[in-house]
Formats: C-alpha cells, sequence, structure tokens
C-alpha cells in the first residue's frame, strides 16, 4: 500500500505521463511498437494496467515507456511549483529521495 504522499507522487506523474501521450496522439500500440522497435519488450496488457493505474512500473518500464513517447522522465516528476522533480523512487528494493534533476539524472545512469 503506498502511503498518502508516495500515492499524490505516483498520481501527479501517472497524470502527466497520460497527458504527454494524448498531446502526442500515440496509442497504446505505437508505444509497444516504439519499443520493440528498440530492441525491448513490453506488452500492451502492462502497457494499458500502467497508464491506467492498476499497474506501478519499475524505473526500467517507465523510462522505456518516456522513451517511446520522446519525453524526459524528469518532467513527469517536476513539481509544477518549483519547476524540480521531487519525491521516491524505488529501484532494486532501495528507496531512493529525489530532490533535483541531478538526483534523478544521476538515478536513471544507476538503471542504465
Amino acid at each position: 500500500m503506498l502511503s498518502l504522499s508516495s500515492r499524490k507522487l505516483y498520481n501527479m506523474w501517472l497524470e502527466k505521463l497520460n497527458t504527454a501521450i494524448k498531446e502526442k496522439g500515440y496509442s497504446i500500440e505505437r508505444i509497444k511498437r516504439t519499443i520493440e522497435d528498440r530492441g525491448e519488450k513490453l506488452s500492451r496488457p502492462s502497457i494499458s494496467n500502467i497508464l491506467n493505474g492498476k499497474q506501478v512500473p519499475n524505473l526500467n518500464t517507465l523510462l522505456l515507456i518516456a522513451d517511446a513517447i520522446d519525453i524526459e522522465v524528469v518532467t513527469l516528476f517536476t513539481n509544477e511549483e518549483n519547476k524540480k522533480p521531487s519525491g521516491f523512487i524505488e529501484y532494486d528494493s532501495k528507496i531512493y529521495r529525489i530532490q533535483s534533476k541531478s538526483d534523478l539524472e544521476n538515478l536513471i545512469t544507476l538503471v542504465e
């Protein structure tokens, strides 16, 4: 179960992700094909479940989707008030606190 602050962050980036997908006119199938064209795999049901809030993706999966729709994952975690990423991300059974673009970029480098 996500804490209230984690749920708020989750809802924030999920809404931003869905908005970006709608604005760019992407479909789930197009996202899936783009990911496959880049040599990775992510099923259509998984993408659908993530976009509908039924499945919480790990950071690798979120990076795949963001890359497929041509957005920087950092934009999903940017606080609109101060334009800085903020929140917590779980990766490899560890919790990382993100307070800046640099923090997020360092975590992305660790994942890649």
